[in-house]
């Protein structure tokens, strides 16, 4: 799996798997924000301090770097924060297969609808 990460000014570098995130994490970055899961994760692709500061807070505590939340301090522009990519060669969960489209599995003798023109 591919991990996102924070590379800081001076090289070091913080991995996260943003996918991997329990809910006890979630709720703890909650917690420490004051904001909701879902507006953190937003704010943070956005670049937004606060999404930003969270994760990076996060990634910080995962691999061993235990600091106060309200003492996490760091440059903006020279914290640069890269999102994992999905491997395209790795089916989702979500990701219907071949037989999900059969006309046994639409229902239809046709199989499945064309696309609208």
């Amino acid at each position: 799996m591919r991990m996102s990460k924070f590379v800081m000014a001076d090289g070091r570098e913080y991995e996260i798997s943003i996918r991997q995130i329990t809910n006890r994490e979630a709720e703890l970055l909650e917690t420490v924000t004051g904001k909701r899961y879902p507006q953190l994760s937003v704010d943070l692709v956005q670049g937004g301090p606060t999404g930003k500061t969270a994760f990076l807070w996060l990634a910080m505590r995962k691999s061993g770097r235990h600091e106060p939340y309200e003492d996490l301090e760091f440059p903006m522009g020279d914290t640069v924060f890269h999102l994992e990519e999905v491997d395209p060669t790795q089916a989702s969960p979500a990701t219907p297969t071949d037989a999900s489209t059969s006309p046994e599995s639409t229902g239809s003798p046709n199989g499945p609808p064309s696309p609208p023109r």
